[in-house]
């Protein structure tokens, strides 16, 4: 039986205009202030909000931060990383961010980025971006496929020793190239239980690469 949808409420009136109060205010302390309050209504009654209520606050915490510093978006990112409510503007913004540290918890973490979102963040961030979402708990073969083809060693290793990473045909074979000089990844792919081996039992000189890291296997 699927778990009933939790009733929806309108969030408090005076807690609105405590915001709308605070909104109004320029110095940083207030708006820290500000986002702080926004992301407990999401943390602690986002599931019983409306949608549009949810897509709102996600909207206003997008515009804020641009107006806070490091640490205070590094807070708010782990604060909303993990939780299912977030809203995808907010993730995707966080998950962006120039900031390792900041981007970090969202990219680890967050069951609303899409694979098309890490697709798009393994194409265009930087090397500890990627590091942080070879992570995850689980990643596509289209997502893996996008950072493997960035050619960065060190995540090489990181998307091979994720046994939570789906690996493509095509990324086991630039892996196994690699692997050829680098006796940790051959090591971290002779682990894993799903390294196309079956598909090489005849080695041909295209395929020796692959072959050769199979055989660690047997």
């Amino acid at each position: 039986m699927p778990t009933p949808k939790p009733q929806q409420r309108a969030p408090d009136i005076d807690g609105l205009r405590s915001l709308e109060r605070l909104a109004k205010e320029n110095s940083s302390e207030m708006r820290r202030e500000l986002m702080s309050q926004l992301a407990d209504l999401l943390t602690k009654g986002g599931n019983f909000y409306p949608d549009e209520t949810v897509e709102m606050i996600g909207e206003t915490l997008v515009t804020l931060l641009d107006q806070i510093d490091e640490a205070g978006r590094a807070d708010l990112s782990e604060r909303v990383a993990a939780i299912e409510v977030t809203p995808h503007i907010l993730a995707k913004k966080l998950a962006q961010d120039e900031a390792v540290h900041v981007a970090e918890p969202v990219l680890e973490q967050s069951p609303v980025l899409t694979d098309e979102d890490l697709v798009e963040i393994a194409t265009e961030q930087s090397e500890e971006h990627l590091l942080a979402m070879a992570r995850r708990g689980h990643l596509d073969a289209k997502v893996t496929d996008a950072m493997i083809d960035r050619d960065m060693k060190p995540v090489f290793q990181a998307v091979a020793t994720n046994a939570g990473a789906s690996i493509s045909e095509a990324g086991f074979v630039r892996l196994s190239e690699e692997a050829g000089s680098n006796d940790d990844l051959a090591e971290a792919l002779s682990q894993r239980l799903d390294i196309p081996c079956l598909l090489y039992t005849s080695p041909s000189p295209r395929d020796c690469n692959e072959y050769l890291v199979c055989r660690l296997l047997l």
